[in-house]
């Protein structure tokens, strides 16, 4: 049996990161001690600059730390080659964001069909997948409309698709609510949870947006770089993970 099939879906330790300027490097992360269960939608709040979209970076296997570890699904990204990263990225990891990022030559289906591609599958089977998942969050209809005939919703809902259809273990959200309306934002979360967490996948998830707080099952706060708090909404006792070096 793997051994990783019983690995936290995301576990950090000491994790620091930094970025040069012109009035030299500047920390954004300072010692993240971090883990994040399978089937968890956990969320990171803060003020802006606080590092929290750096942080998901990290996680995401997008940056990669100075100091520290950062393993997801039981696999440390600073062990793997930048080819051999950016392939578990891409099989492991579902992305969606604020502005959606969908390309605009590409049909909703062909949008949501991106990550297979990546993997080298077919176009046919590869639709087929996109078609599917279009129809499970209620957008078939509109398989074959380019992204600026859809509502931001609409849009959207095309995104999580997409970030679903090479079925990941870890779904990244950054901001996915904070250019929609109250109600369009609520049915995103709603969708998000419903269709995310199947099989066991795990949601980290970047926001402002406090309307949203009550899908999170633990909220962490973090600031200057660090983890201040950890609220867990299943009111149950949770350490708060932080470190303050």
């Amino acid at each position: 049996m793997d051994s990783r099939s019983n690995a936290p879906a995301v576990e950090c330790h000491r994790l620091t990161k930094g970025f040069d300027s012109s009035q030299g490097r500047i920390a954004v992360l300072q010692g993240i001690d971090l883990r994040v269960e399978p089937g968890e939608l956990f969320m990171l709040v803060g003020p802006s600059g606080c590092g929290k979209t750096t942080l998901l970076s990290v996680l995401a296997g997008i940056l990669r730390p100075d100091g520290g570890s950062c393993s997801v699904a039981g696999v440390e990204w600073s062990s793997l080659s930048p080819s051999a990263l950016a392939s578990r990225r891409a099989s492991t990891i579902g992305f969606v964001f604020q502005q959606f990022n969908l390309l605009p030559a590409l049909t909703a289906a062909e949008n949501v069909a991106v990550p297979l591609f990546l993997q080298g599958v077919g176009r046919r089977e590869r639709l087929r997948a996109a078609h599917a998942l279009l129809e499970q969050v209620g957008l078939e209809r509109y398989a074959d409309a380019r992204p600026t005939k859809l509502s931001g919703g609409q849009q959207q809902r095309v995104a999580i698709a997409r970030a679903l259809v090479h079925s990941p273990k870890l779904i990244v959200c950054d901001e996915p609510t904070s250019a929609l309306d109250h109600e369009t934002g609520t049915r995103v979360m709603d969708l998000l949870r419903d269709r995310g967490l199947r099989d066991g996948r795990t949601i980290v998830l970047v926001t402002h947006d406090s309307r949203i707080y009550p899908y999170a099952d633990r909220i962490a706060f973090m600031d200057d770089g660090m983890i201040i708090d950890i609220k867990d909404s299943r009111n149950q006792p949770a350490s708060t993970g932080a470190s303050h070096a």
